[in-house]
C-alpha cells in the first residue's frame, strides 16, 4: 500500500490556456506562475477552466512548477449581485410594463362604458323626440279634426239658415 504524497492547496488565477490542456496558473501567495492541469473529476463534470477564472492547485513537494487544478471558484460575489439586481429591474420594467397594461385596460373600459352611457342617454334623447314629435303631431291631427268638424258644422248651420 502507497503512503499518499505530501501536497499543498494554493489558489490562484489562470492567465494562459496552453494547446496541450494544461493552464498557465499564477498563484496568490507568492506571484509564481506553474503550470497546471485540470484533474479527472473535473474532466469528468465538464468542468470548463478559462484564462481569468480563480482556481484551487494541488501541488507536491518533489515539484513546484506544476500543480494540479482541483477547483474552480464560481464567479465573486459583486458579478452575482449586479446580475440580481439587472435582474430585479428588468422585474420591475416587466411589472410597470403590465400595470400600464392594466391601467391602459381600465381607461379603455371605462371610455367604453361611458361610451355606451352616452349612446344610452342619445337614445332616450331620441325616443322622448320622437314622442314629443308623435304627441305634437296627435295634437295637431286633433286640432286639424276639430277645424274641420267645426267648419262642417258652421257650413251646415251656414245651410240652414239659407
Amino acid at each position: 500500500m502507497t503512503q499518499k504524497e505530501d501536497s499543498f492547496i494554493k489558489e490562484g488565477f489562470v492567465t494562459d490556456s496552453l494547446p496541450n490542456g494544461m493552464f498557465r496558473v499564477r498563484l496568490v501567495e507568492d506571484n509564481t506562475l506553474i503550470l497546471g492541469y485540470v484533474s479527472g473529476k473535473m474532466r469528468a463534470n465538464f468542468i470548463r477552466v478559462l484564462p481569468g477564472d480563480r482556481v484551487k492547485v494541488q501541488q507536491t513537494e518533489y515539484d513546484r512548477t506544476k500543480g494540479r487544478i482541483i477547483y474552480r471558484f464560481r464567479k465573486d460575489e459583486s458579478n452575482t449581485n449586479e446580475l440580481n439586481k439587472n435582474k430585479s429591474k428588468k422585474k420591475e420594467l416587466r411589472n410597470k410594463k403590465s400595470n400600464k397594461k392594466e391601467l391602459h385596460k381600465k381607461k379603455s373600459n371605462k371610455k367604453e362604458l361611458h361610451k355606451k352611457e352616452s349612446d344610452e342617454k342619445e337614445l332616450h334623447k331620441k325616443q322622448s323626440d320622437e314622442k314629443e314629435l308623435h304627441k305634437k303631431e296627435s295634437d295637431e291631427k286633433e286640432l286639424h279634426k276639430k277645424q274641420s268638424d267645426e267648419k262642417e258644422l258652421h257650413k251646415k248651420e251656414s245651410d240652414e239658415k239659407e
